[in-house]
C-alpha cells in the first residue's frame, strides 16, 4: 500500500470509529442512505484537511456514478456505469464522465 492509500486508510477507519460510536448512541436508526449521508455529513467531512489526501469536501461524492469493470463473457449485461453510495476522488469536483470521454478515477 502506498503512502497515499495509508493515509486516506487512517482517516477513513477513524471517521468510521466516529460514526459507530454516534451511531450506537442514537435513539434511532434509519436505513443505508440515511447512514452513508449521516457518515459523510457528521463524520468524514470533519475529516478534511489543507495538505492532506482528503483535503476538500468536495472530494466526496454520494449516490455517483462510477465506471464498471469491462465487459466480458462472464458478464455481458455489465453496463459502462454502476452507482455507489460513497466515492472518495482523487481530486476536488471530480465526476463520472460520460461515454466517449476519460473516466476518472476514484480514490476509495
Amino acid at each position: 500500500m502506498n503512502a497515499f492509500s495509508k493515509e486516506l486508510d487512517k482517516i477513513v477507519r477513524s471517521s468510521l470509529k466516529s460514526f459507530h460510536k454516534d451511531w450506537c448512541e442514537m435513539e434511532s436508526c434509519g436505513r443505508e442512505r440515511e447512514a452513508a449521508s449521516r457518515y459523510v455529513f457528521a463524520n468524514l467531512i470533519k475529516c478534511c484537511r489543507p495538505g492532506s489526501v482528503l483535503h476538500d469536501s468536495a472530494q466526496i461524492g454520494i449516490e455517483v456514478a462510477v465506471r464498471q469493470l469491462d465487459r466480458c463473457a462472464e458478464f455481458p449485461n455489465v453496463g459502462k456505469t454502476v452507482c455507489k453510495d460513497l466515492v472518495i476522488w482523487r481530486d476536488p469536483n471530480a465526476v463520472q464522465l460520460l461515454e466517449g470521454l476519460v473516466f476518472n478515477r476514484t480514490t476509495a
